[in-house]
């Protein structure tokens, strides 16, 4: 049964049609502020309310495709029963995220190349060769004074069965001083 709350009830934020009507939200709020690239990255809450027409309230997050900080965002949407045309009202803002983790997509290129620059690091405090990085399993990214990527990631080296099972820290500051890597590897 759903939740109702002064007229309110709440739905499920992971509907499709939710995370729909974020991303048009989000494009109007594109449209009013000039920003472009932005994603909605998740529906956080949804309330609908049955006035003259539906009225769908939505929390949301969302985040420049090539940028690290997150937009908090709430929009309303209202259908009229006439069917006429939906209005839509968005404001976003920037969220404060120093210090928290937030979860990458692994299969992402630039981590398969931060593995691999994490791996080169491996080798040369190891002396060990040819290693080569077979899959990246996991990826997340912490906004600091700078950057913390840290990666979980399989490699192995060419000609032998032997797998390694690698875990790297890569700190990049924000005075583009050079990165720090940390890395340790052992065999599965």
């Amino acid at each position: 049964m759903a939740d109702v709350l002064e007229g309110e009830t709440n739905k499920n934020p992971s509907d499709p049609k939710y995370y729909a009507l974020a991303q048009e939200s989000l494009e109007k709020y594109q449209v009013l502020t000039g920003q472009i690239n932005l994603v909605v990255t998740v529906v956080t809450r949804v309330t609908e309310q049955v006035v003259a027409g539906v009225i769908t309230r939505l929390h949301f997050t969302a985040q420049p495709l090539d940028q690290i900080y997150f937009l908090m965002c709430n929009s309303k949407i209202l259908v009229p029963l006439d069917s006429s045309q939906k209005q839509i009202t968005v404001d976003c803002e920037m969220a404060h995220i120093d210090g928290g983790i937030v979860v990458k997509d692994p299969n992402d290129p630039k981590y398969y190349a931060l593995a691999q620059e994490s791996l080169d690091k491996y080798q040369e405090q190891t002396g060990q060769r040819n290693l080569l990085v077979i899959k990246v399993t996991k990826a997340t990214e912490q906004l600091v004074a700078g950057l913390i990527t840290r990666l979980q990631f399989n490699a192995q080296p060419l000609g032998v069965l032997n797998m390694l099972s690698c875990n790297s820290e890569i700190y990049e500051p924000v005075d583009l001083s050079p990165k720090e890597i940390t890395v340790d590897c052992e065999s599965l």
